[in-house]
């Protein structure tokens, strides 16, 4: 089975963990971040380099690609 397909099966369709994003949940996300950038533009003489390098790191972090990761370890199990 491939990673992807693992992941979704296994994971991402778990509805008590996850749940799809409406497009109204999306757009309400993407204007919450966009009121940071805001923000940390306005008042960027009132915070400190290090608030600034925070700020930056984490909106890259969300935005950079628009989409989100999955990170996931196999599970190996042995048996004796």
């Amino acid at each position: 089975m491939r990673y992807v397909e693992f992941a979704y099966k296994f994971h991402l369709s778990d509805t008590n963990t996850y749940q799809r994003l409406t497009p109204a949940d999306t757009r309400l996300l993407q204007s919450e971040l966009i009121k940071i950038e805001s923000f940390t533009s306005i008042f960027a003489r009132s915070l400190s380099k290090m608030d600034i390098l925070f700020l930056t790191r984490s909106l890259n972090t969300v935005t950079g690609t628009g989409l989100s990761y999955l990170y996931q370890l196999a599970k190996i199990h042995k048996h004796l």
